[in-house]
Formats: C-alpha cells, sequence, structure tokens
C-alpha cells in the first residue's frame, strides 16, 4: 500500500473522527442538528474504507516481515562486505563479528556493541550497511574523547593513590573496577564549568567503554610516564566478572589483556 493511500485513509479517518466528537459534545440529542450530525457521521463512516485498510495494513506487515528476515538472514554479510568496501579491519568468528576495535554480537533484530569487555551500544539493526554506518559513528565518538596521555596518566594516578589510601592493599594492587569510579571524579578537577559549580548539570559523565579505550590508547606507546609506569594484573578464576578487558587497537584477530588489579609504581632505570 503506497504512503498517499495511507494519507488519504487518514484524512478520511479525520473526517469521521470530528464528526464523531461534534456528536460526543452536542447537548440537544432530540433536535434537527443532531440529526445531521448524525447523518454527517454516517455519510464520513461510509467513506471510510475500513475493511480494505485492514486488507491492506495486513499485505504491508507481511511484505514488511518478509523482508525483514531476509534482511536478517543477510544482515552479517552485508556488514562484512561494507566494511571490506569502507577498507575497515573485519573478521567474523562464530557467533559474533570484529570491525576494527569492536565486537559485535546478534540477538535476533537487536545488536550489541562492545569495546573490550564493555558494553558500548544496543540497538535494533536489520540492515548490514546501515549497522556498519552506526559502527563507525560509535568509534569516532570514541576517538572524539579528548586525549592527552600525560593528563590521563596524572588523573590515574591521583584516582589511583586515592583508592589505595582507602584500601591499603599489599604490594599496592587496587582492583581495577573499584578504581574506575574515582577516576571519573578525578576527571572533574579539570573540568572548568564543574569546579565553578559543581552540580548534576556541570558533571562530565564518562563510561567504562571510553575507560577501557582510553586505557589502550595509552598503553599503545608504552605503558610508562614520567618515570612511573603502570602495572596491571590478569584475574583468578573467582575474579574474571570483576575484571576489565581493553580492546585490541591494531588487530582484530584478538583482545587486548585482561586486567583485574591495577598499580602504579617506579620505573626501573636503566
Amino acid at each position: 500500500m503506497a504512503s498517499m493511500d495511507y494519507q488519504e485513509t487518514l484524512k478520511k479517518c479525520q473526517k469521521l473522527s470530528q464528526a464523531l466528537q461534534k456528536i460526543l459534545k452536542a447537548k440537544n440529542r432530540h433536535d434537527s442538528e443532531f440529526i445531521k450530525l448524525l447523518k454527517s457521521a454516517l455519510a464520513a463512516a461510509q467513506e471510510f474504507p475500513q475493511e480494505q485498510l485492514v486488507i491492506n495494513l495486513e499485505s504491508h506487515l507481511k511484505d514488511l516481515e518478509a523482508q525483514t528476515q531476509e534482511l536478517l538472514r543477510r544482515r552479517r554479510e552485508a556488514l562484512l562486505f561494507a566494511a571490506k568496501e569502507a577498507g575497515l579491519p573485519h573478521k567474523r568468528f562464530d557467533g559474533y563479528d570484529r570491525i576494527g576495535p569492536l565486537k559485535v554480537l546478534y540477538r535476533e533484530k537487536k545488536v550489541i556493541l562492545e569495546i573490550g569487555s564493555e558494553k558500548l551500544r544496543e540497538l535494533e539493526e536489520v540492515d548490514g550497511s546501515q549497522l556498519l554506518a552506526t559502527i563507525k559513528e560509535s568509534l569516532a565518538s570514541l576517538e572524539k574523547e579528548p586525549f592527552k596521555r600525560e593528563e590521563f596518566f596524572r588523573q590515574l594516578k591521583y584516582a589511583y593513590f586515592l583508592k589505595k589510601e582507602e584500601l591499603r592493599p599489599r604490594d599496592g594492587w587496587v582492583p581495577i573496577r573499584e578504581l574506575f569510579p574515582v577516576f571519573v571524579l578525578t576527571r572533574q578537577l579539570a573540568n572548568r564549568a564543574f569546579m565553578a559549580k559543581p552540580e548534576s548539570r556541570t558533571f562530565q559523565a564518562y563510561s567504562t567503554a571510553q575507560f577501557v579505550y582510553d586505557l589502550s590508547r595509552f598503553g599503545r606507546q608504552d605503558w610508562g610516564c614520567n618515570g612511573e609506569r603502570v602495572e596491571t594484573r590478569t584475574p583468578s578464576m573467582r575474579e574474571t566478572q570483576y575484571a576489565m578487558t581493553l580492546p585490541n587497537l591494531e588487530s582484530v584477530e584478538k583482545s587486548g589483556p585482561q586486567i583485574a588489579h591495577f598499580r602504579i609504581v617506579k620505573r626501573e632505570s636503566g
């Protein structure tokens, strides 16, 4: 059914609706004016193609569902083809794909985009080429976050020492997921709007997805900065759910390191 058909049906529906509203608002239901209203509503109802509308809607729905299923069937192939055409690194795995550093998981119409271990975005998309556009937009959003390596390390170090002072762990190891919220707070020190007026409106949100991406950006060059270095420890079996996995920014073949605990130590000389 063409959109113009829907538009014409909508006009007739609105005409009937207006006639019925006048009937409902009428105070005297026994005068000639009320009879005119009834006749007007009857004419509008006769003009309104109820049965044909149902048939057309059912047909449109059936066609749309068939198209959706076909797009779903071809979605992964279409996505990988579009990624190849765009020159983006990509690889197909069992149950998911990698486009650049992003992991793409599928749940019927739903698509989940992850960066490392963290969910970046969840959406409904059945068209593979349209999905690539969203992926590119999501990657651009991660990259758009301002990143100055020394400033990032300075904030990270401040958050680490605050958390270490609270926990007083042996050997200085701090759980990475407990470090994250403190890091979000230390970032506000560089937020002039928040420091001038500390309230929810000026608070700058910062996601775990952005955090693992920025950690990877930091470690891409080297894990050291200004005479100190970041050390990480992988999780035990019991700690896996509390760990964070960094994205691999260089290859779609494998993930980045998995981190359960974090510490900053002085860089060894020589």
